[in-house]
């Protein structure tokens, strides 16, 4: 396992090197306990965010934090596997529990969580109202929930992907049988609330995202188990999350799904923005078996007494990778070319790739229209998960200049995390080669061509 792996020398060092200045190693303290932005941190140990900045840079490039984006924010936090995160943490727990400087920061995380959850709780408060009448159409929770637990079971899991999360409650439901979770979800307001949830039910082993349900921003075939909670009534249409949920999925994984079965409300079209009135059993089963998942079982739940004017939970709807294959098909709203291919304005047309790997090489560009054009067209293929990318340097080098900014936009702004960098060194002395080197820093993959000699 990764955590019994042991670190060479120089990888030994490196970690040790990073986390052995006074500032890195609070930073790390402070990430050990959840995600926390740049700003944070600065309100927390009280140096600049420059400082700051730099200090995350360094973690970082040996691997023991993580870093992903929320809209305008970066949030950060230790990572949660791999035997450099281990020896951290055995670092972490040899400090003095005592010491004043750690006491302090941990008295400031505290009071910053606490300001956080007050934020959260006035939004929830603010529509609380709302909630209210939406509960009031629902099953019971409680036995929503415990229908819920016993369909997933109690065997553990290593990673648990909770998509449309809301306040996260699957994550704590789960919190027992998970090793790592993730919850998604669009609403950042929710996001807070979720967040917040997580910091007062003292869980640290899941994070939450800011993502597209059509598009999410993680890797394929990673999760054991995926959740769709409530969610899909929402949507346009749901067979395409259903299809981005099938893409999570490992071989053997498991899809569960809790939604309304059709019901006659359709109020809820105008008050409370459900785009669908419930699903039978027959189109839950037809989406499934699309995104080549088969149905293994299906619970229904009824109000109790039959009561009128509630519409029924319906299904509990437990699926799994059809043949042990492993799919990546992804379709997606025609609006919104996200998990389709829209090019050059053509009508969008779902991708479908049996174990197929992809990699793109882009030509960087020669001025800010042909950059827009050339992000656009990294948006439509990004539905191909691509194994990485690569942007070229330019004849002669006449556009190293975008070549060096592209690459950093698609690392930074996209998240396109295995971005490569080529470098023509045909018919360039030494000295500008190098220097365009060190045009690159902090990008931890680079391709080179054209080196002679």
């Amino acid at each position: 396992m990764a955590d019994r792996e042991t670190l060479g020398l120089d990888a030994l060092v490196d970690v040790l090197k990073a986390a052995g200045e006074p500032t890195r190693l609070r930073l790390l303290a402070l990430l050990s306990a959840g995600d926390l932005t740049v700003t944070d941190l600065t309100e927390i140990l009280g140096q600049s965010q420059p400082r700051i900045s730099r200090h995350l840079k360094l973690l970082a490039e040996v691997a023991l934090i993580d870093r992903y984006q929320e809209g305008a924010w970066a949030y950060f936090r230790l990572r949660q596997e791999g035997r450099r995160v281990a020896l951290i943490r055995e670092l972490l727990a040899s400090a003095a529990a005592d010491d004043a400087i750690l006491a302090r920061d941990a008295i400031r995380l505290a009071t910053l969580k606490r300001t956080r959850a007050e934020k959260a709780q006035a939004y929830f408060s603010r529509n609380a109202a709302e909630w209210d009448k939406l509960r009031r159409l629902h099953i019971a929770e409680g036995d929503v929930e415990a229908a819920l637990k016993a369909m997933v079971g109690d065997e553990p899991v290593d990673s648990l992907l909770d998509l449309g999360t809301g306040t996260g409650r699957i994550l704590q439901l789960f919190e027992g049988i998970y090793r790592r979770g993730i919850g998604v979800d669009a609403s950042r307001d929710m996001l807070a609330v979720a967040r917040s949830n997580l910091d007062r039910a003292g869980i640290t082993k899941a994070s939450i995202r800011h993502g597209d349900i059509f598009n999410l921003p993680l890797d394929g075939q990673s999760f054991d188990l995926v959740t769709i909670h409530q969610v899909l009534h929402y949507l346009e249409e749901p067979e395409a999350a259903i299809a981005e949920a099938a893409r999570m999925l490992v071989p053997g994984g498991r899809l569960v799904i809790i939604d309304f079965a059709p019901h006659g409300l359709e109020h809820l079209r105008d008050d409370h923005a459900h785009a669908r009135l419930g699903f039978s059993h027959q189109t839950m089963s037809e989406w499934l078996q699309k995104a080549d998942l088969s149905l293994e079982k299906t619970t229904d739940l009824a109000p109790e007494g039959g009561q009128e004017g509630k519409a029924d939970c319906h299904h509990l709807a437990g699926a799994r990778p059809a043949r042990g294959r492993n799919r990546c098909r992804l379709a997606a709203p025609a609006s919104s070319c996200r998990g389709s291919l829209r090019m050059n304005g053509r009508t969008p047309y779902p991708v479908d790739c049996d174990g197929l790997r992809f990699s793109f090489e882009y030509f960087p560009p020669k001025n800010d229209e042909m950059e827009t054009q050339l992000f656009q067209t990294v948006t439509a293929l990004s539905v191909f998960a691509p194994a990485f990318v690569t942007v070229t340097y330019g004849a002669g080098g006449s556009t190293k200049a975008r070549s060096l900014t592209t690459v950093k936009r698609m690392i930074g702004e996209m998240e396109i995390a295995n971005t490569a960098a080529h470098l023509t060194c045909v018919g360039a002395p030494k000295a500008e080669v190098d220097a365009v080197i060190d045009e690159f820093p902090g990008l931890r993959r680079a391709a080179f061509r054209g080196i002679e000699g």
